[in-house]
């Protein structure tokens, strides 16, 4: 296993305090240095195939992988890493989170003394990992994911949850079941998938191969192309559905000060190609697009775009941007707007609760 040196796991909590100031005030990006950084830290952690408790606590790794993700317990603002590393971070929480850290049921039961010596919390850790001794920002109690049964209506084997796991570490979190069987979204094309399927969140996109990101937006590589996108809203200020024509931005457009240079990121790399080779990517709608098409809850599918145009714009800061128009591909059923059902969102709501 690659060695995971404390320095640049340190950086991780120093690059995080950064970009959640620069939130509040001019946008700033990671340096290509500190990029090179953050990809080798999260290669290094991903390499860990035998996870014990005491690899995770003398490390922090949780706490290290939710401030990448953005859901850090009680922080008040996001930190909003830049793409690809929220979803890195997530695929290895995920990965995690569904082997319980590697503790067996005795390991789970065993009490820690938040005093200790050689307690993970105590001063040593702190300046060990280098995480804030804020009793706020306080590392969460581990939770082992539990089993929903078969036939709960939303987490169980038909629910619209199925295959997805609660982790309760001081803020829920989602996973994937690792037992269950899901599909492959590196596939170029609708991927066994009808326009009009739904999911309530984005991990059961993934789930069904429809996405192949638990947080971006832009799915796929700038060696295989972009497969999939959600229309999500984020870069609502810059991009426009007009349903069957859409105009969508690359990753990191709004981030950009430099008016003369745009950021130029794997996934908009990923978009050029797929423009480059006219091969055309699933498209889905998220709920919080205040565009008249998206669904009013959730994720929809509504079927194959096709890339026809690539231009470079200024977005509100001035800065420099990569942006696509996409034409929505022929002979395709009609975008379903009837979908979700009012039988799914009723069970929408349920998931909150749980199983």
């Amino acid at each position: 296993m690659a060695a995971i040196t404390i320095p640049n796991l340190s950086k991780i909590l120093w690059f995080a305090a950064r970009l959640q100031y620069y939130e509040r005030h001019p946008p700033k990006t990671l340096s290509p240095d500190e990029h090179d950084i953050l990809e080798r830290v999260l290669q290094n952690i991903s390499s860990i195939d035998a996870m014990t408790p005491n690899i995770e606590k003398s490390l922090s790794l949780r706490a290290h992988l939710q401030v990448i993700v953005g859901n850090y317990p009680r922080v008040k603002h996001e930190y909003h890493f830049p793409d690809p590393f929220p979803d890195k971070a997530a695929a290895v929480l995920e990965k995690f989170e569904a082997m319980n850290w590697g503790a067996t049921e005795e390991e789970e039961e065993t009490p820690t003394n938040p005093t200790s010596p050689t307690s993970p919390t105590s001063s040593k850790a702190a300046l060990y990992t280098g995480l804030p001794r804020n009793p706020k920002l306080a590392k969460p109690v581990k939770s082992k994911p539990q089993i929903p049964r078969a036939d709960h209506p939303v987490f169980g084997t038909d629910g619209i949850m199925r295959g997805i796991l609660i982790s309760s570490s001081g803020v829920r979190t989602y996973c994937i079941n690792s037992r269950f069987s899901t599909r492959d979204s590196n596939v170029v094309g609708n991927n066994g998938l009808s326009v009009g399927d739904w999911w309530p969140m984005q991990i059961c996109a993934v789930r069904d191969g429809a996405h192949g990101a638990r947080i971006s937006g832009i799915a796929g590589s700038k060696l295989n192309g972009a497969f999939s996108i959600v229309v999500s809203g984020q870069y609502e200020e810059l991009d426009a559905d007009e349903g069957s024509t859409l105009y969508y931005s690359g990753s990191q457009a709004l981030e950009n000060t430099d008016p003369d240079v745009p950021v130029i990121s794997m996934y908009t790399e990923a978009m050029r190609l797929s423009f480059q080779l006219r091969r055309s990517i699933r498209v889905l709608r998220g709920s919080r697009c205040r565009s008249r098409y998206s669904p009013s809850m959730g994720l929809r599918y509504d079927g194959l775009y096709t890339i026809t145009g690539e231009e470079t714009r200024s977005n509100t800061h001035g800065g420099a941007y990569i942006g696509f128009r996409l034409e929505r591909d022929a002979e395709q059923p009609e975008i379903d707007m009837k979908r979700p059902t009012q039988a799914e969102r009723k069970l929408c709501n349920r998931v909150r609760d749980g199983y």
